[in-house]
């Protein structure tokens, strides 16, 4: 649960299985990589969202609430809003993968990187900005509603993030964007 960027030598303590397989795939490349001397690592993507579809479909949240800003006025916050994320848009994302494929052999030196923005927003910070670009871009009012956790909510979907790309950057000079207002303008003239 944390408000800046995470530390890079941060332990992992896995609290759900959805982590728990991450964690256990990267532990698995670790060890491939130790005893066959290969060239891998992963990368650790903050919230990623732009065009396209999420194959999950509990995934894409950011994406959901653009959507559902644009078609319906509303969006709903869990809590008070004050969850806080890093928010990466797809064009980066991709960008990023590109990079990591052109500088695999100088990148393995690491076991994984984060690929962020090193930038927390709220939910609540986020939901206003998109209030003010619904009302400049469509001439419409954005309703914030807030509800309370659902019982079932997994601890996962309601700590705070915010990642930590100085390792990936300084290998690869990998620039994101990291004004939020023009990343969600960048999606909306997507649509």
């Amino acid at each position: 649960n944390i408000n800046k960027s995470i530390n890079i030598n941060y332990k992992s303590n896995p609290l759900t299985v959805f982590d728990l397989n991450k964690q256990y795939c990267e532990d698995l490349i670790r060890i491939y990589k130790q005893k066959y001397n290969l060239n891998a690592f992963t990368l650790r993507f903050a919230n990623v969202f732009g065009p396209g579809n999420s194959v999950d479909k509990d995934r894409g949240v950011i994406n959901k609430m653009i959507n559902s800003a644009v078609k319906f006025n509303k969006i709903t916050l869990f809590g008070n809003g004050k969850i806080i994320r890093d928010f990466l848009y797809i064009d980066d994302a991709t960008e990023a993968i590109y990079l990591s494929l052109k500088y695999k052999f100088k990148l393995s030196v690491n076991d994984f990187y984060y690929i962020s923005t090193n930038k927390g927003v709220s939910f609540k910070d986020f939901a206003e900005k998109l209030k003010l670009i619904i009302k400049k871009k469509y001439n419409k009012f954005l309703k914030i509603k807030y509800i309370s956790w659902p019982k079932t909510i997994n601890l996962i979907d309601k700590r705070s993030f915010v990642g930590n790309n100085k390792q990936f950057v300084k290998i690869t000079s990998w620039k994101p964007e990291r004004n939020l207002v023009r990343n969600i303008n960048r999606y909306l003239n997507s649509l």
